[in-house]
């Protein structure tokens, strides 16, 4: 079953939240680091003046790009390092009538989140059991090259992975190639209709051909060596937008994001 870790104490509050989340499915995750990290969301109530634990385990989350929702108690005083790491995640007012509904919302992007991280190991799955059983029928797989072993001699050149999966790349939605080194990707442009664009860790530096997805709320472009992020800029519907682990100097383009909800630059 997957976990929901909740950090922070706060009565009543945390005994409706354990009890609105066992009703969505989820069991309440331990209290150590493990258990933080293994978790599917995170939720922090926060409260005082004392909040260095909680930028600590902020950081290792949204690191993670694990889904993170946080409460305010009345007595809170929050300084701008809090203040900057919360507007990354979703704020659940509980004195609100709507609380059940925010939370609700919440929780669908937790479960989106599992899809996600469940397509990607099936793909990474996949793509192993392949070129397992390639090298098993005498092949040698390098770099779009497919080779036999005994003579040597190149005997086609293909494509290791069909990012599309054979579908119209105009009908993909949801497009999750994270892990995957990708050295053009400019076939990225034919899906028009993307919502979600997962790139985490595909070696990229240029961006540019993922200017023209106007259609995309949600953009990961995490643990790259992208330095311009302008074309990222030019998407005026982006909600969601991941940078993390990059080598970029100038946020400067982003300003220009006014339906930016989530962001993650560290």
């Amino acid at each position: 079953m997957h976990t929901v870790f909740i950090s922070g104490k706060a009565g009543d509050i945390t005994e409706k939240l354990a009890a609105d989340l066992k009703n969505a499915g989820f069991a309440i995750a331990g209290t150590d680091t493990d258990a933080l990290l293994k978790s599917s969301g995170v939720i922090f109530f926060i409260s005082g003046t004392s909040h260095d634990r909680i930028k600590e385990d902020l950081n290792l989350v949204l690191n993670k790009n694990i889904p993170v929702a946080y409460i305010i108690d009345d007595d809170a005083v929050i300084d701008k390092g809090l203040e900057m790491q919360l507007g990354l995640a979703s704020k659940l007012d509980i004195k609100d009538k709507e609380e059940s509904k925010s939370l609700n919302d919440w929780i669908l992007i937790v479960k989106k989140h599992i899809k996600a991280r469940k397509r990607k190991r099936i793909i990474s799955i996949c793509c192993t059991i392949a070129i397992v059983a390639l090298i098993a029928c005498g092949v040698y797989i390098g770099h779009g090259i497919i080779m036999d072993r005994k003579s040597a001699e190149v005997t086609e050149i293909l494509p290791v992975i069909d990012h599309f999966d054979g579908k119209d790349p105009a009908e993909i939605t949801i497009l999750d190639l994270s892990g995957t080194v990708i050295d053009d990707p400019a076939f990225i442009k034919d899906a028009v209709n993307l919502e979600e664009l997962y790139l985490s860790g595909c070696n990229l530096t240029d961006i540019s051909a993922i200017g023209s997805l106007s259609k995309l709320k949600i953009l990961d472009l995490s643990k790259n060596s992208i330095t311009d992020i302008s074309p990222a800029a030019a998407i005026a519907g982006l909600e969601e937008l991941y940078l993390n682990d990059n080598s970029i100097t100038d946020i400067n383009p982003l300003i220009a994001l006014k339906n930016l909800k989530k962001l993650n630059i560290s």
